[in-house]
């Protein structure tokens, strides 16, 4: 009965139920082999196509946009899921610029390397064979 009056166990029953209650209430979890095209992203995609072509699409442009933007996607998961974006110096590239642009816009250098300090505390790096010699290999 002791058990019944420990901290954690009541700690890990709420925790359960919350979860439990989220997986409920949440509805459908999101599918991998589902894309959905929301009316926002069709918005997105017709506002681009504006901004370069001076004029909004018609309907059968808005929908090669659409199709266009659909295949990319399924595209992308597929090379997402094959680890094709893994060790490729184009996409760690591309990816760190992405990220210095949505964590650092407008923002001077001393904060910008505050931010990646911050976001660095959470990692543990280990750097393998750094006392290596040369004559090592």
């Amino acid at each position: 009965m002791r058990l019944l009056r420990e901290p954690l166990l009541h700690f890990f029953l709420l925790g359960s139920a919350i979860f439990a209650a989220h997986a409920l209430l949440s509805g459908e979890a999101p599918r991998p082999d589902r894309v959905v095209v929301t009316r926002g992203r069709i918005d997105s995609l017709a506002a681009q196509f504006a901004a370069t072509r001076g004029r909004p699409p018609d309907a059968a442009e808005r929908d090669a946009l659409v199709q266009s933007w659909v295949r990319e996607e399924i595209l992308c998961r597929e090379a997402t899921r094959l680890g094709l974006d893994r060790e490729d110096t184009v996409i760690r590239d591309r990816l760190r610029q992405k990220m210095e642009f949505v964590s650092g816009s407008g923002e001077s250098p001393e904060a910008r390397d505050a931010r990646y300090r911050e976001i660095a505390r959470r990692y543990e790096v280990t750097i393998e064979g750094e006392a290596a010699g040369a004559g090592d290999r």
